[in-house]
C-alpha cells in the first residue's frame, strides 16, 4: 500500500486520484468484499475523510468498473453467508442466515457510508455503469448528482436472496418514484434498465 499525499492511492478494490479540484474514487473488483472486509473499507474511509477535509476539493465523484456493484457479486455474497440462499428461485424454502455478523457488516458499512456522503461539505457525483444491485442503487440516491451509463441495469435482486433493500434504497427511492413503484420494486423485485424506473 503506497500512498501519496495521504490520498493518491491505488489497490485492487479502489482507485483514488485528484483531478484539480475534483477527488476520484473509482471502484474496482468485488464490491461486497471491499465493504465486508474491515481493513479495506477503514482505509477507504480514511480516503473519502481525506477528500472531505482538504479545502482545495469542491466535487467528489464515485464511480465503478463495470458490474463491480452487480448480481454476480451479490450472489456470492448471499451464498457465502447463508444456506438455501435465494439461488432457490421458486422461494420454497426461507434463507437460512448462517454468518449473520457479516451480513450486519454490510449493512453498517453501508449505513456509514451513506451518512459520510449526507454530512460532506462537498458536491457529491455517484457515477455508475453495468449492473448495480439494490444496496449501491440506494448509496447513489444520496449523491447531489447520480448519473448511469447508457445500458446500465439497475437490478433490485434483494428479493431473490431473501433480504430486505439495504442502502437506504426505500427511504430514498419514495422521493423518486412514488410509494406505489417502490412497493412494487422492492417487494416484487426486477431487473430493468434505467427509462423503465425513471422515464
Amino acid at each position: 500500500m503506497a500512498i501519496v499525499n495521504k490520498f493518491e492511492y491505488e489497490d485492487r478494490s479502489i482507485k483514488a486520484y485528484y483531478v484539480d479540484e475534483i477527488a476520484v474514487l473509482k471502484f474496482k473488483g468485488n464490491a461486497f468484499d471491499m465493504i465486508c472486509d474491515l481493513e479495506v473499507s477503514g482505509h477507504n474511509f480514511f480516503l473519502i475523510d481525506q477528500a472531505n477535509n482538504n479545502p482545495a476539493i469542491k466535487c467528489i465523484i464515485f464511480f465503478n468498473e463495470n458490474d463491480t456493484f452487480g448480481d454476480s457479486f451479490y450472489e456470492k455474497f448471499a451464498q457465502n453467508i447463508m444456506e438455501n440462499c435465494g439461488c432457490d428461485k421458486e422461494r420454497k424454502k426461507l434463507p437460512d442466515y448462517e454468518k449473520r455478523f457479516i451480513r450486519s457488516r454490510e449493512i453498517k458499512m453501508l449505513d456509514r457510508v451513506i451518512v459520510k456522503m449526507m454530512q460532506s461539505k462537498k458536491i457529491i457525483i455517484a457515477a455508475f455503469r453495468g449492473d448495480v444491485v439494490t444496496p449501491f442503487i440506494g448509496c447513489s440516491l444520496v449523491a447531489d448528482f447520480r448519473y448511469f451509463a447508457e445500458g446500465s441495469i439497475l437490478n433490485f435482486s434483494h428479493v431473490r436472496y431473501g433480504f430486505h433493500p439495504s442502502g437506504a434504497s426505500a427511504y430514498f427511492l419514495p422521493k423518486f418514484i412514488g410509494r406505489q413503484r417502490l412497493s412494487n420494486i422492492c417487494l416484487g423485485g426486477n431487473r430493468s434498465g434505467l427509462r423503465r424506473h425513471w422515464g
